[in-house]
């Protein structure tokens, strides 16, 4: 059965609760026993996978140590979200190996593939737990993006005019902080027939002179 989570498949730890330089969230997916992902504080702690190859989820097989209740959730969509509960048990406690545990997982919907899977370890046998290996197996299914529709409302010619008014204020914005700030002055609109001339002050008036040098 196809791997679609492993390192050499292209699938990745997506998110981990606890990080530890030295035993990273990657070293669940590497294939090596003796390398190992640590919980570094409190349950419940979490590794969200992102598969390598989307696809028709069949089964998980994980390898850990100290973990006692474990849950496993999938998301269909292209983003880590709206995950769904898949599998859920109590593991028995290994004092000197590693647990494991195999789930066949109920049939999956063929329509879309799984693009993440979500391990969540809810409580531990002791106060942190170690997972060796995480394994995620299935029918790789081709699939294609979804483009992000358009806002509602937007026709393609308005939509082209708003790259273009924001490609000129991007613009605009480069020239002014290289110091060649353009400024257009617009012309004067035409006065109205209606309209009265602004009040002019008269020539022998000085503006600094005081009432009685004004008024002698």
């Amino acid at each position: 059965m196809p791997e679609l989570a492993s390192a050499s498949a292209g699938g990745k730890v997506y998110v981990t609760t606890s990080v530890d330089p030295e035993h990273p969230g990657g070293h669940a997916l590497d294939g090596k026993p003796a390398t190992f992902w640590i919980s570094t504080g409190l349950y419940p702690q979490e590794l969200i996978l992102e598969l390598g190859l989307p696809g028709v989820l069949e089964g998980v097989r994980l390898s850990c140590t100290r973990v006692r209740r474990v849950r496993v959730e999938v998301s269909r969509q292209e983003e880590a979200m709206n995950f769904a509960l898949v599998a859920e048990t109590e593991l028995q406690d290994e004092e000197d190996g590693l647990q494991a545990w195999t789930v066949d997982l109920p049939p999956q919907d063929t329509d879309r593939p799984t693009f993440f899977v979500r391990v969540s370890i809810l409580s531990g046998w002791q106060d942190f737990c170690s997972v060796h290996d995480i394994s995620v197996t299935g029918t790789p299914m081709p699939h294609a993006r979804i483009a992000a529709p358009a806002p509602a409302g937007r026709d393609d010619g308005e939509e082209e005019g708003m790259r273009a008014a924001r490609s000129q204020v991007r613009k605009a914005t480069r020239r002014a902080s290289k110091g060649n700030l353009e400024v257009e002055i617009p012309e004067h609109a035409p006065k109205d027939a209606t309209e009265p001339d602004a009040p002019k002050q008269s020539a022998h008036v000085h503006t600094w002179s005081s009432p009685a040098a004004r008024h002698p």
